[in-house]
């Protein structure tokens, strides 16, 4: 087993398996160090998956308009092996080696910047939530950096 982990999730209908396979074999293409790839799911198939788990879900309830992104914080928990985690939405698409991202000063956690969002708009809507400067499609964490997002919630 590697230290370096790469994670996805995947639940409901909105993405096929299909996402998933892609990108597995986009990680591969692209990653020059050893990594284990992990896919959080409600569905679990294939030896990578792992049972999307539910002790979050009372803060996700669609009819009411809850924040669907809950659902991302059982990431966070400490079940999987290893020390460095980065964490991909299954529609990104990578370019270059994400060596780079197992290679990152780890003083804090790194999140890709909303570049669609202006310092103007998110002031204006962030409490609305409609617009943060933050965007969690892209997630690099060490263990035990992100271990009080899931104590503030549970």
């Amino acid at each position: 087993m590697s230290e370096n982990n790469i994670l996805c999730i995947k639940w409901g209908n909105k993405y096929d398996d299909s996402y998933v396979e892609k990108l597995k074999e986009q990680c591969e293409a692209n990653c020059s160090v050893d990594f284990n790839f992990w896919c959080f799911t409600d569905n679990p198939t294939h030896d990578y998956d792992i049972e999307l788990p539910t002790y979050l879900d009372k803060h996700y309830q669609e009819d009411r308009g809850f924040f669907w992104a809950w659902r991302k914080c059982y990431m966070f928990d400490d079940h999987i092996d290893g020390d460095k985690f980065l964490f991909l939405d299954l529609d990104v698409i990578i370019h270059q080696d994400l060596k780079y991202f197992f290679e990152l000063p780890m003083n804090k956690p790194w999140i890709v910047r909303g570049w669609w969002n202006d310092d103007e708009t998110v002031k204006r809507n962030y409490s609305k939530h409609k617009s943060t400067p933050l965007n969690s499609s892209v997630i690099r964490w060490d263990r035990g950096q992100m271990t009080s997002v899931l104590q503030h919630v549970k």
